[in-house]
């Protein structure tokens, strides 16, 4: 979304029919990593956004998600 990966967009396919997706990206600001694992009670995602970046965490039915530098995780359902 910005040069340098300062804006990141993060939309996963939590819906694609795979069970776990694990990615990781090296860039000039840090890694950003990206993963899910489908569980019986939803969908745990893993987020880490470098520090000088921002990440727009989109999911299918749930309003987006603006993360600052740092590591999440959620659950959806």
């Amino acid at each position: 979304m910005a040069p340098g990966y300062r804006e990141i967009l993060l939309r996963p396919a939590i819906n694609c029919g795979i069970a776990e997706v694990e990615c990781r990206v090296k860039t000039v600001l840090g890694t950003v990593e990206c993963s899910y694992i489908a569980q019986e009670d939803g969908v745990a995602i893993h987020i880490a956004v470098p520090h000088g970046a921002t990440a727009t965490l989109v999911l299918p039915h749930e309003t987006n998600r603006v993360l600052a530098p740092g590591t999440y995780d959620f659950l959806t359902h």
